[in-house]
């Protein structure tokens, strides 16, 4: 998925999470909004769970998504996979 493509249609995707935290969630349950585009990501302000925070999010082409948990401009070192993507609107 490309970042303009997850930065507009965020609002209709449910995380499919990993681990511990394997539960499926729609973005807007812990997400308030997008800020843009920033350290090969998206801001979003979080809300809920999340209320204060800020996470940057990425997706790669099978629909994985990252967080951002570093800044040393180590790709392995600074993103976490936390799970994949479903579109609510048009299911894979």
């Amino acid at each position: 998925m490309n970042p303009d493509y997850f930065n507009i249609n965020w609002k209709h995707f449910v995380l499919i999470g990993i681990g511990h935290d394997s539960s499926d969630r729609p973005l807007t349950d812990f997400l308030e909004s997008c800020a843009g585009a920033v350290r090969g990501g998206l801001l979003f302000y979080g809300k809920n769970d999340y209320a204060g925070e800020v996470l940057i999010l990425k997706c790669d082409e099978e629909w994985n998504c990252y967080q951002r948990v570093n800044n040393t401009d180590d790709d392995d070192k600074d993103w976490k996979l936390i799970g994949y993507l479903e579109d609510m609107n048009y299911p894979r």
